[in-house]
């Protein structure tokens, strides 16, 4: 079960269910975001206009990447690489996204 403090037990949550601070506006759908990102497993290099399935929770939705803002990985001798035009197996990034 859930507790959750100021919903009594006769409210039921429901799946797919946004609960958020009223006091902090009400919520809008996002324009962007910036994920970290680990490439695991890809044959190939991933560039800006990839568009992977991104898993958030409950929800699974086609992600446009938009930017790599940095990687790094072996490849870089671990250090930050800005504004690269491709991501490899095994690197790690930081990279803007478009739902």
């Amino acid at each position: 079960g859930l507790s959750i403090k100021g919903i009594s037990k006769d409210e039921k949550v429901q799946p797919g269910d946004i609960i958020y601070v009223q006091k902090d506006g009400v919520l809008k759908p996002t324009k962007s975001f910036t994920a970290m990102v680990s490439v695991q497993e890809h044959p190939g290099v991933l560039k800006p206009g990839y568009a992977p399935v991104v898993f958030c929770r409950t929800a699974k939705v086609a992600c446009k990447m938009t930017k790599i803002l940095w990687k790094m990985g072996k490849k870089t001798g671990g250090q930050k690489v800005d504004n690269p035009p491709e991501l490899s197996q095994y690197e790690n990034a930081e990279v803007e996204f478009e739902p």
